[in-house]
C-alpha cells in the first residue's frame, strides 16, 4: 500500500471500467484526485502492479474524511484488498485527529452494503436518487 503516484493512472482508470458499469469517474476526474485534491490517494500493489485504489478527500472544517472511490480490480477481488483499503482510510483519518470515515453507495449494491457493514459502517442517512439511474444511495459512517 502506498500514495499514488501520477504514473498510476492508467491501471486505476482501467480498474474503475472494470468495476463499474454506471457512475464512473473520468480520467480526468483520477488525474485531479490523484494530484491535486484536498485529501490522499491509495493504491494497493501485488507484485508491482496496482490491484486496488482508494480516494479519500477532507473537507476544510469537517472531522471527517470521505472516500470518495474504492475498488479492486475483479481479478484480485476475495483476498482482503478492500479490507486493507478500508483500514488503511481509517488509519489515515486518525493520524489527521479527524472522528469519522464516510461514503456513499447505491442501495441496490447489495454485496458492497454488506461489506461495508462488516467493517463497522453504519447507514446515517438515505439519498433518494443520488446516482446515475436514477438510483437511491445512502450514507454511510463509521467511528475511527
Amino acid at each position: 500500500m502506498r500514495r499514488a503516484l501520477p504514473d498510476d493512472l492508467d491501471r486505476v482508470v482501467e480498474i474503475e471500467n472494470l468495476s463499474f458499469a454506471v457512475d464512473r469517474f473520468s480520467r480526468r476526474q483520477y488525474a485531479y484526485l490523484i494530484s491535486q485534491s484536498r485529501g490522499i490517494f491509495f493504491v494497493a500493489e501485488s507484485e508491482g502492479v496496482v490491484v486496488g485504489y482508494v480516494s479519500l478527500l477532507t473537507h476544510l472544517h469537517r472531522r471527517n474524511l470521505r472516500i470518495y472511490a474504492i475498488a479492486v480490480h475483479p481479478e484480485f477481488r476475495e483476498r482482503g484488498i478492500a479490507r486493507r483499503l478500508l483500514e488503511r482510510g481509517k488509519q489515515y483519518a486518525a493520524e489527521q485527529g479527524l472522528t469519522t470515515l464516510s461514503l456513499e453507495v447505491r442501495m441496490d449494491n447489495t454485496s458492497a452494503r454488506r461489506f461495508y457493514e462488516k467493517n463497522g459502517f453504519v447507514v446515517t442517512s438515505l439519498k433518494p436518487d443520488y446516482f446515475e439511474g436514477p438510483a437511491d444511495g445512502c450514507r454511510m459512517e463509521v467511528r475511527v
